[in-house]
């Protein structure tokens, strides 16, 4: 175990990992010896918002073991003591995942007839652990499998309060990617890590989530469907039976490109499209649209984009579509008229996005980028689309 790569992770962050897991014995368990402090100097590493879950107060119903940081430092170290021969790279990943499961509580907490409550910590804490881990070097597949943890990490406790469509389409929107057994793992030392009544409880739904996706195979691997077309149609179309083989009956492909400005987007398309292409920078430079009129610009593109839908016309939506709810107006227009859509989302380091944004023309600055970041959804196979990674 010991010899194995840390390859995922970036050298500024590797050492203070190394901390972490080089206590590990010969059965796979780590000590404790240091281990909090580890921990701590890979919080400072990483980001201020890391550490300021210290002091970040919670119910003591479902939190008497005291505030946010010291409930993190439990679920990391109940994932530490459950690690085994052969996968460190994958203790790694629980590691930051159990660390950053609750790092948005302290920006979302809000007091409710004298509780600490923290609505919306999971989401929000998704995006912002994708910004930290962006900006800290993690590859985009090791970072994208920690957030979709941390985006899901509720979901185990309430899943059998759904009906059992849903059910279903939640493990297997949690387990795209990877499987879902990343996700029980943290969801099991969430629980170990606190303080409340209802802990056995809590571990049995644990124990009836994992059931479930081992009914479904997708424990630790993503549901094999057919194909992505059919994977696309299981997801935009709710009681869609998961074993359905699509026939491909569409007019035609909308291609959205999703990414940062300047990760490569439009480099792609004049490298490898020759069709029709709305491109929301070529509509605000020849209608002379102010940068700060989105929504003219948006109502401009939405035209374009009708127009080639009733002429039957693939294209390209070239724009940075970060977030869900924007990529979902187009998706859902594009799917309404027949056409298959598949969403390209460009990668690229955050050392090659300063050095590329610093040579642009139209650069947008460290400002611009926070804003977007703050934003940043990855697109996901369960908004109803192929995905396709371009990594820079």
């Amino acid at each position: 175990m010991r010899g194995e790569s840390l390859e995922i992770l970036s050298g500024d962050i590797t050492g203070a990992f190394s901390g972490i897991v080089s206590d590990t014995g010969e059965d796979g368990r780590v000590g404790s010896v240091g281990r909090r402090e580890a921990l701590e100097a890979l919080a400072e590493k990483l980001s201020m918002d890391v550490l300021s879950m210290k002091g970040e107060e919670q119910s003591p119903v479902w939190h008497a073991e005291g505030d946010v940081w010291e409930h993190s430092m439990r679920v990391v170290e109940s994932l530490l003591d459950s690690g085994g021969e052969g996968r460190l790279r994958e203790l790694c990943l629980d590691v930051l995942a159990g660390l950053l499961h609750d790092v948005a509580k302290p920006a979302v907490g809000v007091v409710e007839d004298g509780v600490r409550r923290h609505p919306g910590h999971a989401k929000v804490g998704a995006r912002m652990s994708r910004e930290i881990l962006w900006r800290a070097g993690l590859c985009w597949e090791a970072r994208e499998r920690i957030c979709r943890r941390i985006l899901w990490h509720l979901h185990p406790f309430f899943l059998f309060e759904k009906d059992a469509v849903e059910r279903e389409r939640i493990l297997l929107a949690a387990g795209a990617g990877e499987g879902v057994g990343g996700l029980a793992r943290l969801a099991r030392a969430d629980v170990r890590g606190r303080e409340c009544g209802d802990k056995d409880e809590m571990l049995f739904k644990v124990d009836l989530f994992e059931e479930l996706a081992g009914d479904l195979g997708v424990m630790e691997a993503p549901y094999g469907f057919a194909d992505d077309h059919s994977q696309a149609e299981y997801f935009a179309n709710p009681g869609r039976w998961r074993d359905f083989g699509a026939h491909d009956s569409s007019v035609g492909e909308v291609i959205i490109l999703s990414g940062l400005p300047g990760a490569g987007k439009s480099s792609w398309v004049k490298k490898n499209w020759d069709g029709s292409v709305i491109s929301l920078d070529e509509i605000r430079r020849r209608r002379g649209v102010d940068a700060s009129n989105q929504a003219r610009v948006a109502g401009i593109a939405r035209e374009e984009m009708r127009e080639f839908l009733r002429q039957k016309k693939s294209f390209v939506y070239d724009s940075t579509a970060l977030t869900r709810d924007r990529r979902a107006k187009i998706i859902s227009l594009g799917r309404d008229y027949g056409f298959r859509v598949r969403v390209m989302a460009f990668e690229l380091g955050y050392n090659e996005w300063v050095r590329r944004d610093g040579t642009r023309e139209a650069g947008v600055g460290e400002d611009v980028l926070s804003h977007m970041l703050g934003r940043w959804e990855f697109p996901s196979v369960e908004e109803g689309i192929e995905l396709a990674v371009v990594s820079g």
